[in-house]
């Protein structure tokens, strides 16, 4: 019988003294803090534009020697460990006593939009609407207010724009992968992903939930692309 066509990735191995990098890449904090976007950007320019400023992909498409070069510098080193100790700073402020939370320390507020711009390497959003929820959400992490965005995981995203030679407009659809974004399903709490159903009439929809760190702001994407 013919066998099932199976697909791997090859990434390279992370030195030990360079897994701090993935502290930085996992949570969208470098979309406003410019200094950690330089420091991705400082190691090969030109794969930074390739990944669209994505960290997660830039990471699994640097070459092993250029990792073992920034392993072997210690002022990179130092330089990436002051900026995952300014993000755990960030991180562990009190929530703001303008928002107490109570004794559940659950949040309060639910922030729900169709599309969420919170940088260009999550492209779930067209322009305006997308912007403003964005920007928001990164206000309210800077505010530490006590809130999560609830929004969509669009597996094409929006189109892109092309001319063609002889003059008409044309779109692109890109499929985006989830798991080369910063992104993770988001988890139940014993620990298994989470995913839900609904019924819409008498059609059941299933659908799972991947979870974007956005500072201090949980951003819940809902996804439908599910084999039931």
């Amino acid at each position: 019988p013919m066998q099932s066509l199976q697909v791997f990735n090859v990434i390279p191995k992370l030195p030990a003294e360079l897994e701090p990098l993935w502290k930085l890449a996992r949570n969208y904090w470098f979309a406003w803090n410019f200094e950690v976007e330089n420091l991705f950007a400082q190691i090969d320019p030109a794969l930074w534009e390739e990944s669209y400023h994505n960290p997660v992909w830039f990471i699994n498409h640097l070459p092993q020697q250029t990792l073992q070069d920034l392993a072997g510098d210690s002022l990179f080193r130092e330089h990436l460990n002051q900026l995952c100790r300014d993000q755990d700073t960030y991180m562990g402020r009190p929530v703001s006593a303008r928002y107490p939370v109570g004794e559940s320390e659950k949040p309060l507020i639910a922030y729900f939009s169709l599309e969420f711009a919170v940088t260009l390497c999550l492209p779930l959003y067209p322009g305006g609407l997308g912007i403003l929820a964005g920007d928001h959400l990164k206000s309210a992490s800077d505010l530490n207010v006590p809130l999560i965005g609830v929004g969509f995981a669009y597996a094409n995203g929006y189109f892109r724009q092309y001319m063609t030679p002889d003059g008409w407009q044309q779109e692109r659809y890109p499929d985006y992968d989830f798991d080369q974004m910063p992104l993770s399903p988001a988890l139940t709490p014993d620990g298994q992903p989470a995913s839900m159903q609904i019924t819409i009439g008498d059609r059941p929809l299933f659908f799972r939930i991947w979870e974007a760190n956005v500072g201090r702001i949980r951003l819940f994407l809902l996804d439908t692309n599910m084999p039931e």
